[in-house]
Parts: C-alpha cells; sequence; structure tokens
C-alpha cells in the first residue's frame, strides 16, 4: 500500500544521503584524516563481517546441516571474489554492502586527496557515473530489463556520486 511505498521511498533515500553527509564532513580534509577513516571502516568491516559469518553458520548448523557444503562452497568460489572487490558485494551478509562501498570511496578520495586532482575534474567524473547508475537503475527497469542489484548499488555508481555532491 501507501505506507509500505513511503517507506520503500525513504529507505532509498538513506543509503545516497549517507553518502551525501560523508562527503560534506570530507571537504579539505587531510590524507592522515583520510586514512584514519579508511582503518576505522575497515576494523568495523572486518568485525561485522566475522560476527555475521559465524551467525550464518551457526544458523546453517542448526537448520539446515545439508547447507553447509554450499555455505563452504561460497568461500572458495572464485566468482564470490570477483564480485566482492568489483562490485563490493559482502560474501557474508548482503547488508554490509555499504561498509565496503563506503571503504572503497574514502580509498579512491584518499588517491584524489594525495595526488591533488581537481574538483572540476571528479564532479564530471561523478556526473557520468551518476548518470549510468540512473540509466541502469531506473532507465532499463521502464523497458523491463532488471540488472542485478550489485550492478548498479555499489561504490562507483552510488558511492562516488553522492560523496562528490556532498563533497
Amino acid at each position: 500500500g501507501n505506507a509500505g511505498i513511503a517507506v520503500d521511498a525513504l529507505a532509498r533515500f538513506a543509503v545516497p544521503f549517507f553518502f551525501l553527509v560523508s562527503g560534506y564532513y570530507s571537504y579539505q580534509v587531510s590524507c592522515e584524516k583520510i586514512k584514519k577513516r579508511i582503518k576505522n571502516i575497515f576494523f568495523l568491516l572486518i568485525f561485522s563481517a566475522v560476527c555475521c559469518t559465524v551467525f550464518e553458520f551457526v544458523i546453517q548448523a542448526k537448520y539446515n546441516p545439508d547447507g553447509l557444503l554450499l555455505f563452504f562452497h561460497k568461500y572458495t568460489d572464485i566468482s564470490t571474489y570477483v564480485n566482492l572487490l568489483v562490485f563490493n558485494v559482502p560474501v557474508s551478509s548482503g547488508h554490509l554492502w555499504y561498509l565496503l562501498a563506503i571503504l572503497y570511496v574514502y580509498v579512491v578520495f584518499y588517491f584524489v586527496t594525495k595526488f591533488h586532482i581537481k574538483e572540476k575534474v571528479i564532479f564530471i567524473i561523478s556526473f557520468f557515473l551518476l548518470a549510468l547508475h540512473v540509466l541502469l537503475g531506473e532507465g532499463l527497469s521502464v523497458l523491463g530489463i532488471a540488472l542485478p542489484i550489485h550492478f548498479v548499488r555499489n561504490f562507483a555508481l552510488m558511492g562516488i556520486p553522492f560523496f562528490a555532491m556532498g563533497l
């Protein structure tokens, strides 16, 4: 119903807003500050991933012992790590994608800051990334084509453009 549509709209607004705020508070920060943020997010991500993996293993062992082989296969499959590195799809829990995305954005931002890349270049690139995000996410859905969500919801097509807007 209408309440569900409103909640869905608010939920879709939240993550881009977090990227915007992160960009806003990153304006003219030092490389040292960015490194500290990367380190903090990395440790939070590792802790969260370990907790989610242990939880997932316990649930599998208790309720679906036959599924344990698939559980271990997921951690040894090369496509899992390609999706992790390219599309920032977490191995253990899908809801951790934001931590991976903001980590990747800060790594990119670190190099942008370190090498003094001009803001105009960042904004032009971000505009094209955002246009691609809209085209792949919304444009194709109008045509009845649905891409896997991680092709659209990732650090490059969502994180960098919204972070740059906040910046």
